[in-house]
């Protein structure tokens, strides 16, 4: 089969030219550096000399053009361009090109001198490799070709006469006279190369892409392992398929037969996406462990393949669905019991506490009809008691309420400001801790002083037995006169701060001995400093993720899928399902809508940012994560990871609730989510914190061990360092425990198992979890177990893989 390489519409050389004598005689000096020693062969690109340079006293190889092309302009420039494109190239089984240089107005590249023997000699002397050389022949070339693609660009020429076999066998893939950047190469340009050794897309001048050096990979191979070429010389160049390599040899592996046909596809869609795929798909061997070691990031597509099948087997899989069921039990019964020891009653549904706050409106006067009104559930400030406890609001409005910004309403959310707003602040039996009014002109003057019995008396306190006290805080809307008492309900001392405007009360609040100051517009400080400090991490996220996306590193198709996730998750959990009735309001839309693409695009970046460092120092950590981005939802290794890490998750979980019973912690740590869109946004609301977190234990577990190069030495220098990120506010204990069982899952399932345990213990932190099922509060532990046992069962089917 010829194997010339040749230009668009260039003829092959001549048998004559072929015979040509060479242009330098042993011996001859070119630039009083290089001194020829002896020609080593003549191709369609060039001529190629072994020389020694004399200033370096190192053998190297020098390539010219034609001496008949020499002067060619369009060649010399290709010429400089293979020395520009060469040099992007660093690997071991990679021919180094070293520089241009000029002599006697002849133009030559030096390069890495090979003393070996190239493989289209070898074939031709013994026909054919032993199977379990051409393995290891075939992986290195492999490993090559990866890192020119690594580079963005194409070899476009990859043929055993390009391929060289050092003194030590090793492969080093030499001539990059036809490369070029991965992208946008066609028509006439495409054509250029080997005919006997181009792909179908290449030969009819379509677009040229990586998959076309997997075809050539593809033919290259199939001579290696079989000692014949996939199409005889002489036939057809519009090819279909190859004769199978089997029928050459019989007892080829057929891994090795299916890799190679695999690469033979006509379809370019059909091929290996990449070389380091076509190693992984080769026998025996590690090729995740090769590229690490030849020092390379492996490729998205090598993780996805590397590592065990995973799966568990039948037992093993039940008995984690039974530590499943016993760990959601123990949950439910920790988290009642919490409800139960830190005095928290959720009391009465929220139908039944409005009728009790129209209740109290009307008792004053300001019972009007409203043309909007809102409600809910909140926690804190702390109660007269001195217990944090949820308490429920009712507010209403002669005009529609819209929130100022993406929060979720609350009782001065937003900011009651305008005239004829009024609002209320019940505990969750019905009992009055708040009343605000912010005065109307429409609102009459009262003749006589103002009547404090009905709010006293919806308070549950005797204001006969009250004693006035000098006012301690300023009320949070305008009054003309202020009120102050010290009380007394259950034998627990209280104090009232009140307000009137022409003998009407305007405000009204029940508080401990020491009264807080109301909340009053002001600049937030903390809230304007924790936006600081998250627009500074996604601009360094974004940074680090444009350095990875420009020196190709960036997963972008992961990517992608996670940007569409993160949208379908900020869109739930802060967006506008759980605010259907603003839903066409302009202002409200515009913010929810530049708020999600903000977290979005932080997680995108985040991801982008994190990713390839990870993939480069623990690649092994993310085979399961990368399977199940590619779509491999039912992959075995995918359910096992997930199934792991929920009962690891629960387990977690478990242990918060055990600390938190002992010290009388409150279970409400956050808002209490009454059904419908605002339980599934609570939920939803859990993803970010578990998929950052353990991605970030990741990153910083990758950076210790490229540091440190024991992996037990990373682990002890990072563990710190990783009790501080996901403390949080918790103790060191809390965050030690955590921290330890991330760890350990990190290092043995990687993220995916790390990501669903660190969901699941943050999914059942932040609800109230009770035993009775039909209270009105139970929508968020219907969402909790409905969520975990979802999680559960996929993982239990996808791990069993089929069996039963």
């Amino acid at each position: 089969m010829d194997s010339t390489t040749l230009f668009p519409g260039e003829p092959a050389p001549s048998a004559a030219g072929a015979a040509e004598a060479p242009r330098f005689l042993p011996g001859a000096v070119l630039g009083g550096r290089y001194r020829i020693v002896a020609p080593l062969g003549r191709g369609g690109m060039g001529e190629v000399y072994r020389a020694d340079d004399l200033k370096l006293a190192h053998p190297v190889a020098l390539k010219f053009l034609p001496a008949a092309l020499a002067a060619d302009e369009q060649r010399a420039a290709l010429l400089r361009a293979e020395v520009k494109a060469a040099r992007q190239v660093s690997h071991p089984n990679v021919c180094r090109v070293w520089d241009l240089g000029e002599a006697d107005g002849v133009q030559f590249l030096a390069m890495e001198y090979v003393d070996g023997e190239d493989l289209q000699s070898l074939l031709r002397r013994i026909g054919r490799l032993p199977e379990d050389r051409a393995v290891v022949v075939a992986r290195q070339l492999c490993a090559g070709l990866a890192a020119v693609h690594d580079q963005g660009l194409l070899h476009r020429d990859l043929k055993p006469a390009n391929v060289m076999l050092d003194g030590r066998g090793r492969v080093r893939l030499t001539d990059f006279g036809l490369a070029s950047a991965a992208r946008g190469v066609s028509g006439d340009e495409a054509i250029a190369g080997t005919p006997a050794y181009m792909a179908p897309e290449q030969l009819g001048g379509r677009e040229v892409t990586v998959r076309s050096d997997i075809y050539a990979l593809g033919l290259v191979l199939y001579e290696v392992f079989t000692g014949h070429p996939a199409f005889p010389a002489g036939s057809p160049l519009s090819r279909t398929a190859p004769t199978r390599p089997a029928n050459h040899l019989r007892d080829l592996d057929p891994a090795v037969e299916r890799t190679i046909l695999q690469c033979l596809e006509p379809d370019p869609a059909a091929r290996p996406s990449s070389a380091l795929a076509v190693a992984a798909a080769l026998p025996g061997g590690d090729p995740l462990a090769a590229a690490l070691a030849a020092g390379e990031t492996p490729s998205p597509e090598l993780v996805a393949a590397a590592g065990d099948v995973g799966g568990l087997r039948p037992a093993a899989a039940l008995a984690c669905a039974a530590l499943v069921l016993a760990g959601l039990a123990a949950n439910l019964f920790v988290g009642d019991r919490r409800v139960a020891a830190a005095g928290v009653d959720l009391g009465k549904p929220p139908e039944v506490l409005r009728e009790r706050a129209l209740q109290v409106l009307d008792g004053l006067g300001f019972g009007e009809p409203a043309a909007d009104w809102l409600q809910g559930h909140d926690r804190g400030p702390t109660s007269p008691e001195g217990k944090w406890a949820p308490f429920y609001w009712y507010r209403q409005a002669p005009f529609r309420l819209v929130p100022r910004s993406n929060r979720a309403f609350e009782l001065n959310e937003p900011r009651m400001e305008l005239a004829g707003e009024s609002g209320v602040r019940l505990d969750t039996q019905g009992g009055l801790l708040e009343f605000r009014r912010v005065p109307s002109a429409a609102d009459p003057a009262a003749s006589t002083p103002p009547d404090w019995s009905v709010l006293f008396a919806a308070a549950g306190l005797e204001q006969a037995i009250a004693e006035p006290a000098p006012p301690s805080a300023i009320p949070p809307v305008f009054g003309d006169a202020q009120f102050a008492w010290a009380a007394r309900r259950a034998g627990q001392p209280l104090r009232v701060e009140a307000s009137s405007l022409r003998g009407r009360p305007v405000y009204f609040q029940v508080a401990g001995p020491e009264a807080k100051q109301p909340e009053l517009p002001r600049t937030n400080v903390a809230g304007l400093s924790g936006t600081a400090l998250l627009l500074a991490l996604f601009v360094t996220a974004a940074l680090v993720a444009r350095r990875n996306l420009r020196l190709g590193r960036g997963d972008r198709p992961g990517g992608l899928r996670i940007l569409i996730a993160g949208l379908l998750v900020s869109f739930l959990g802060f967006g506008l399902l759980d605010k259907p009735r603003n839903v066409f309001d302009p202002q409200t839309l515009l913010a929810t809508v530049c708020i999600n693409l903000f977290f979005a695009a932080f997680i995108w970046a985040t991801y982008l940012a994190v990713e390839p460092t990870i993939r480069r120092r623990w690649p092994e950590r993310l085979t399961s994560w990368a399977r199940l981005l590619g779509g491999r939802w039912r992959d075995p290794l995918v359910g096992r990871d997930l199934l792991l890490g929920v009962v690891a998750g629960l387990g977690l979980a478990l242990l918060f609730g055990l600390i938190a019973l002992s010290e009388g912690q409150s279970p409400y740590a956050g808002r209490l989510a009454p059904g419908g869109w605002a339980t599934a946004g609570a939920v939803a609301r859990s993803v970010g914190p578990g998929v950052l977190y353990p991605m970030m234990v990741l990153l910083l577990l990758g950076l210790a061990r490229g540091l440190l190069r024991r992996p037990w030495a990373a682990v002890l220098a990072a563990f710190p360092v990783v009790t501080l990120l996901v403390g949080g506010a918790g103790s060191l204990l809390e965050g030690g425990v955590v921290a330890a069982v991330l760890v350990l899952l990190l290092l043995r399932y990687g993220l995916l198992s790390g990501i669903a345990a660190f969901t699941v213990a943050v999914l059942f932190g932040q609800s109230v979890m009770t035993l009775h099922l039909t209270a009105w509060y139970a929508d968020m532990t219907h969402a909790v177990l409905f969520t975990v046992l979802a999680l559960s069962a996929w993982g239990l089917v996808a791990a069993l893989g089929g069996a039963r």
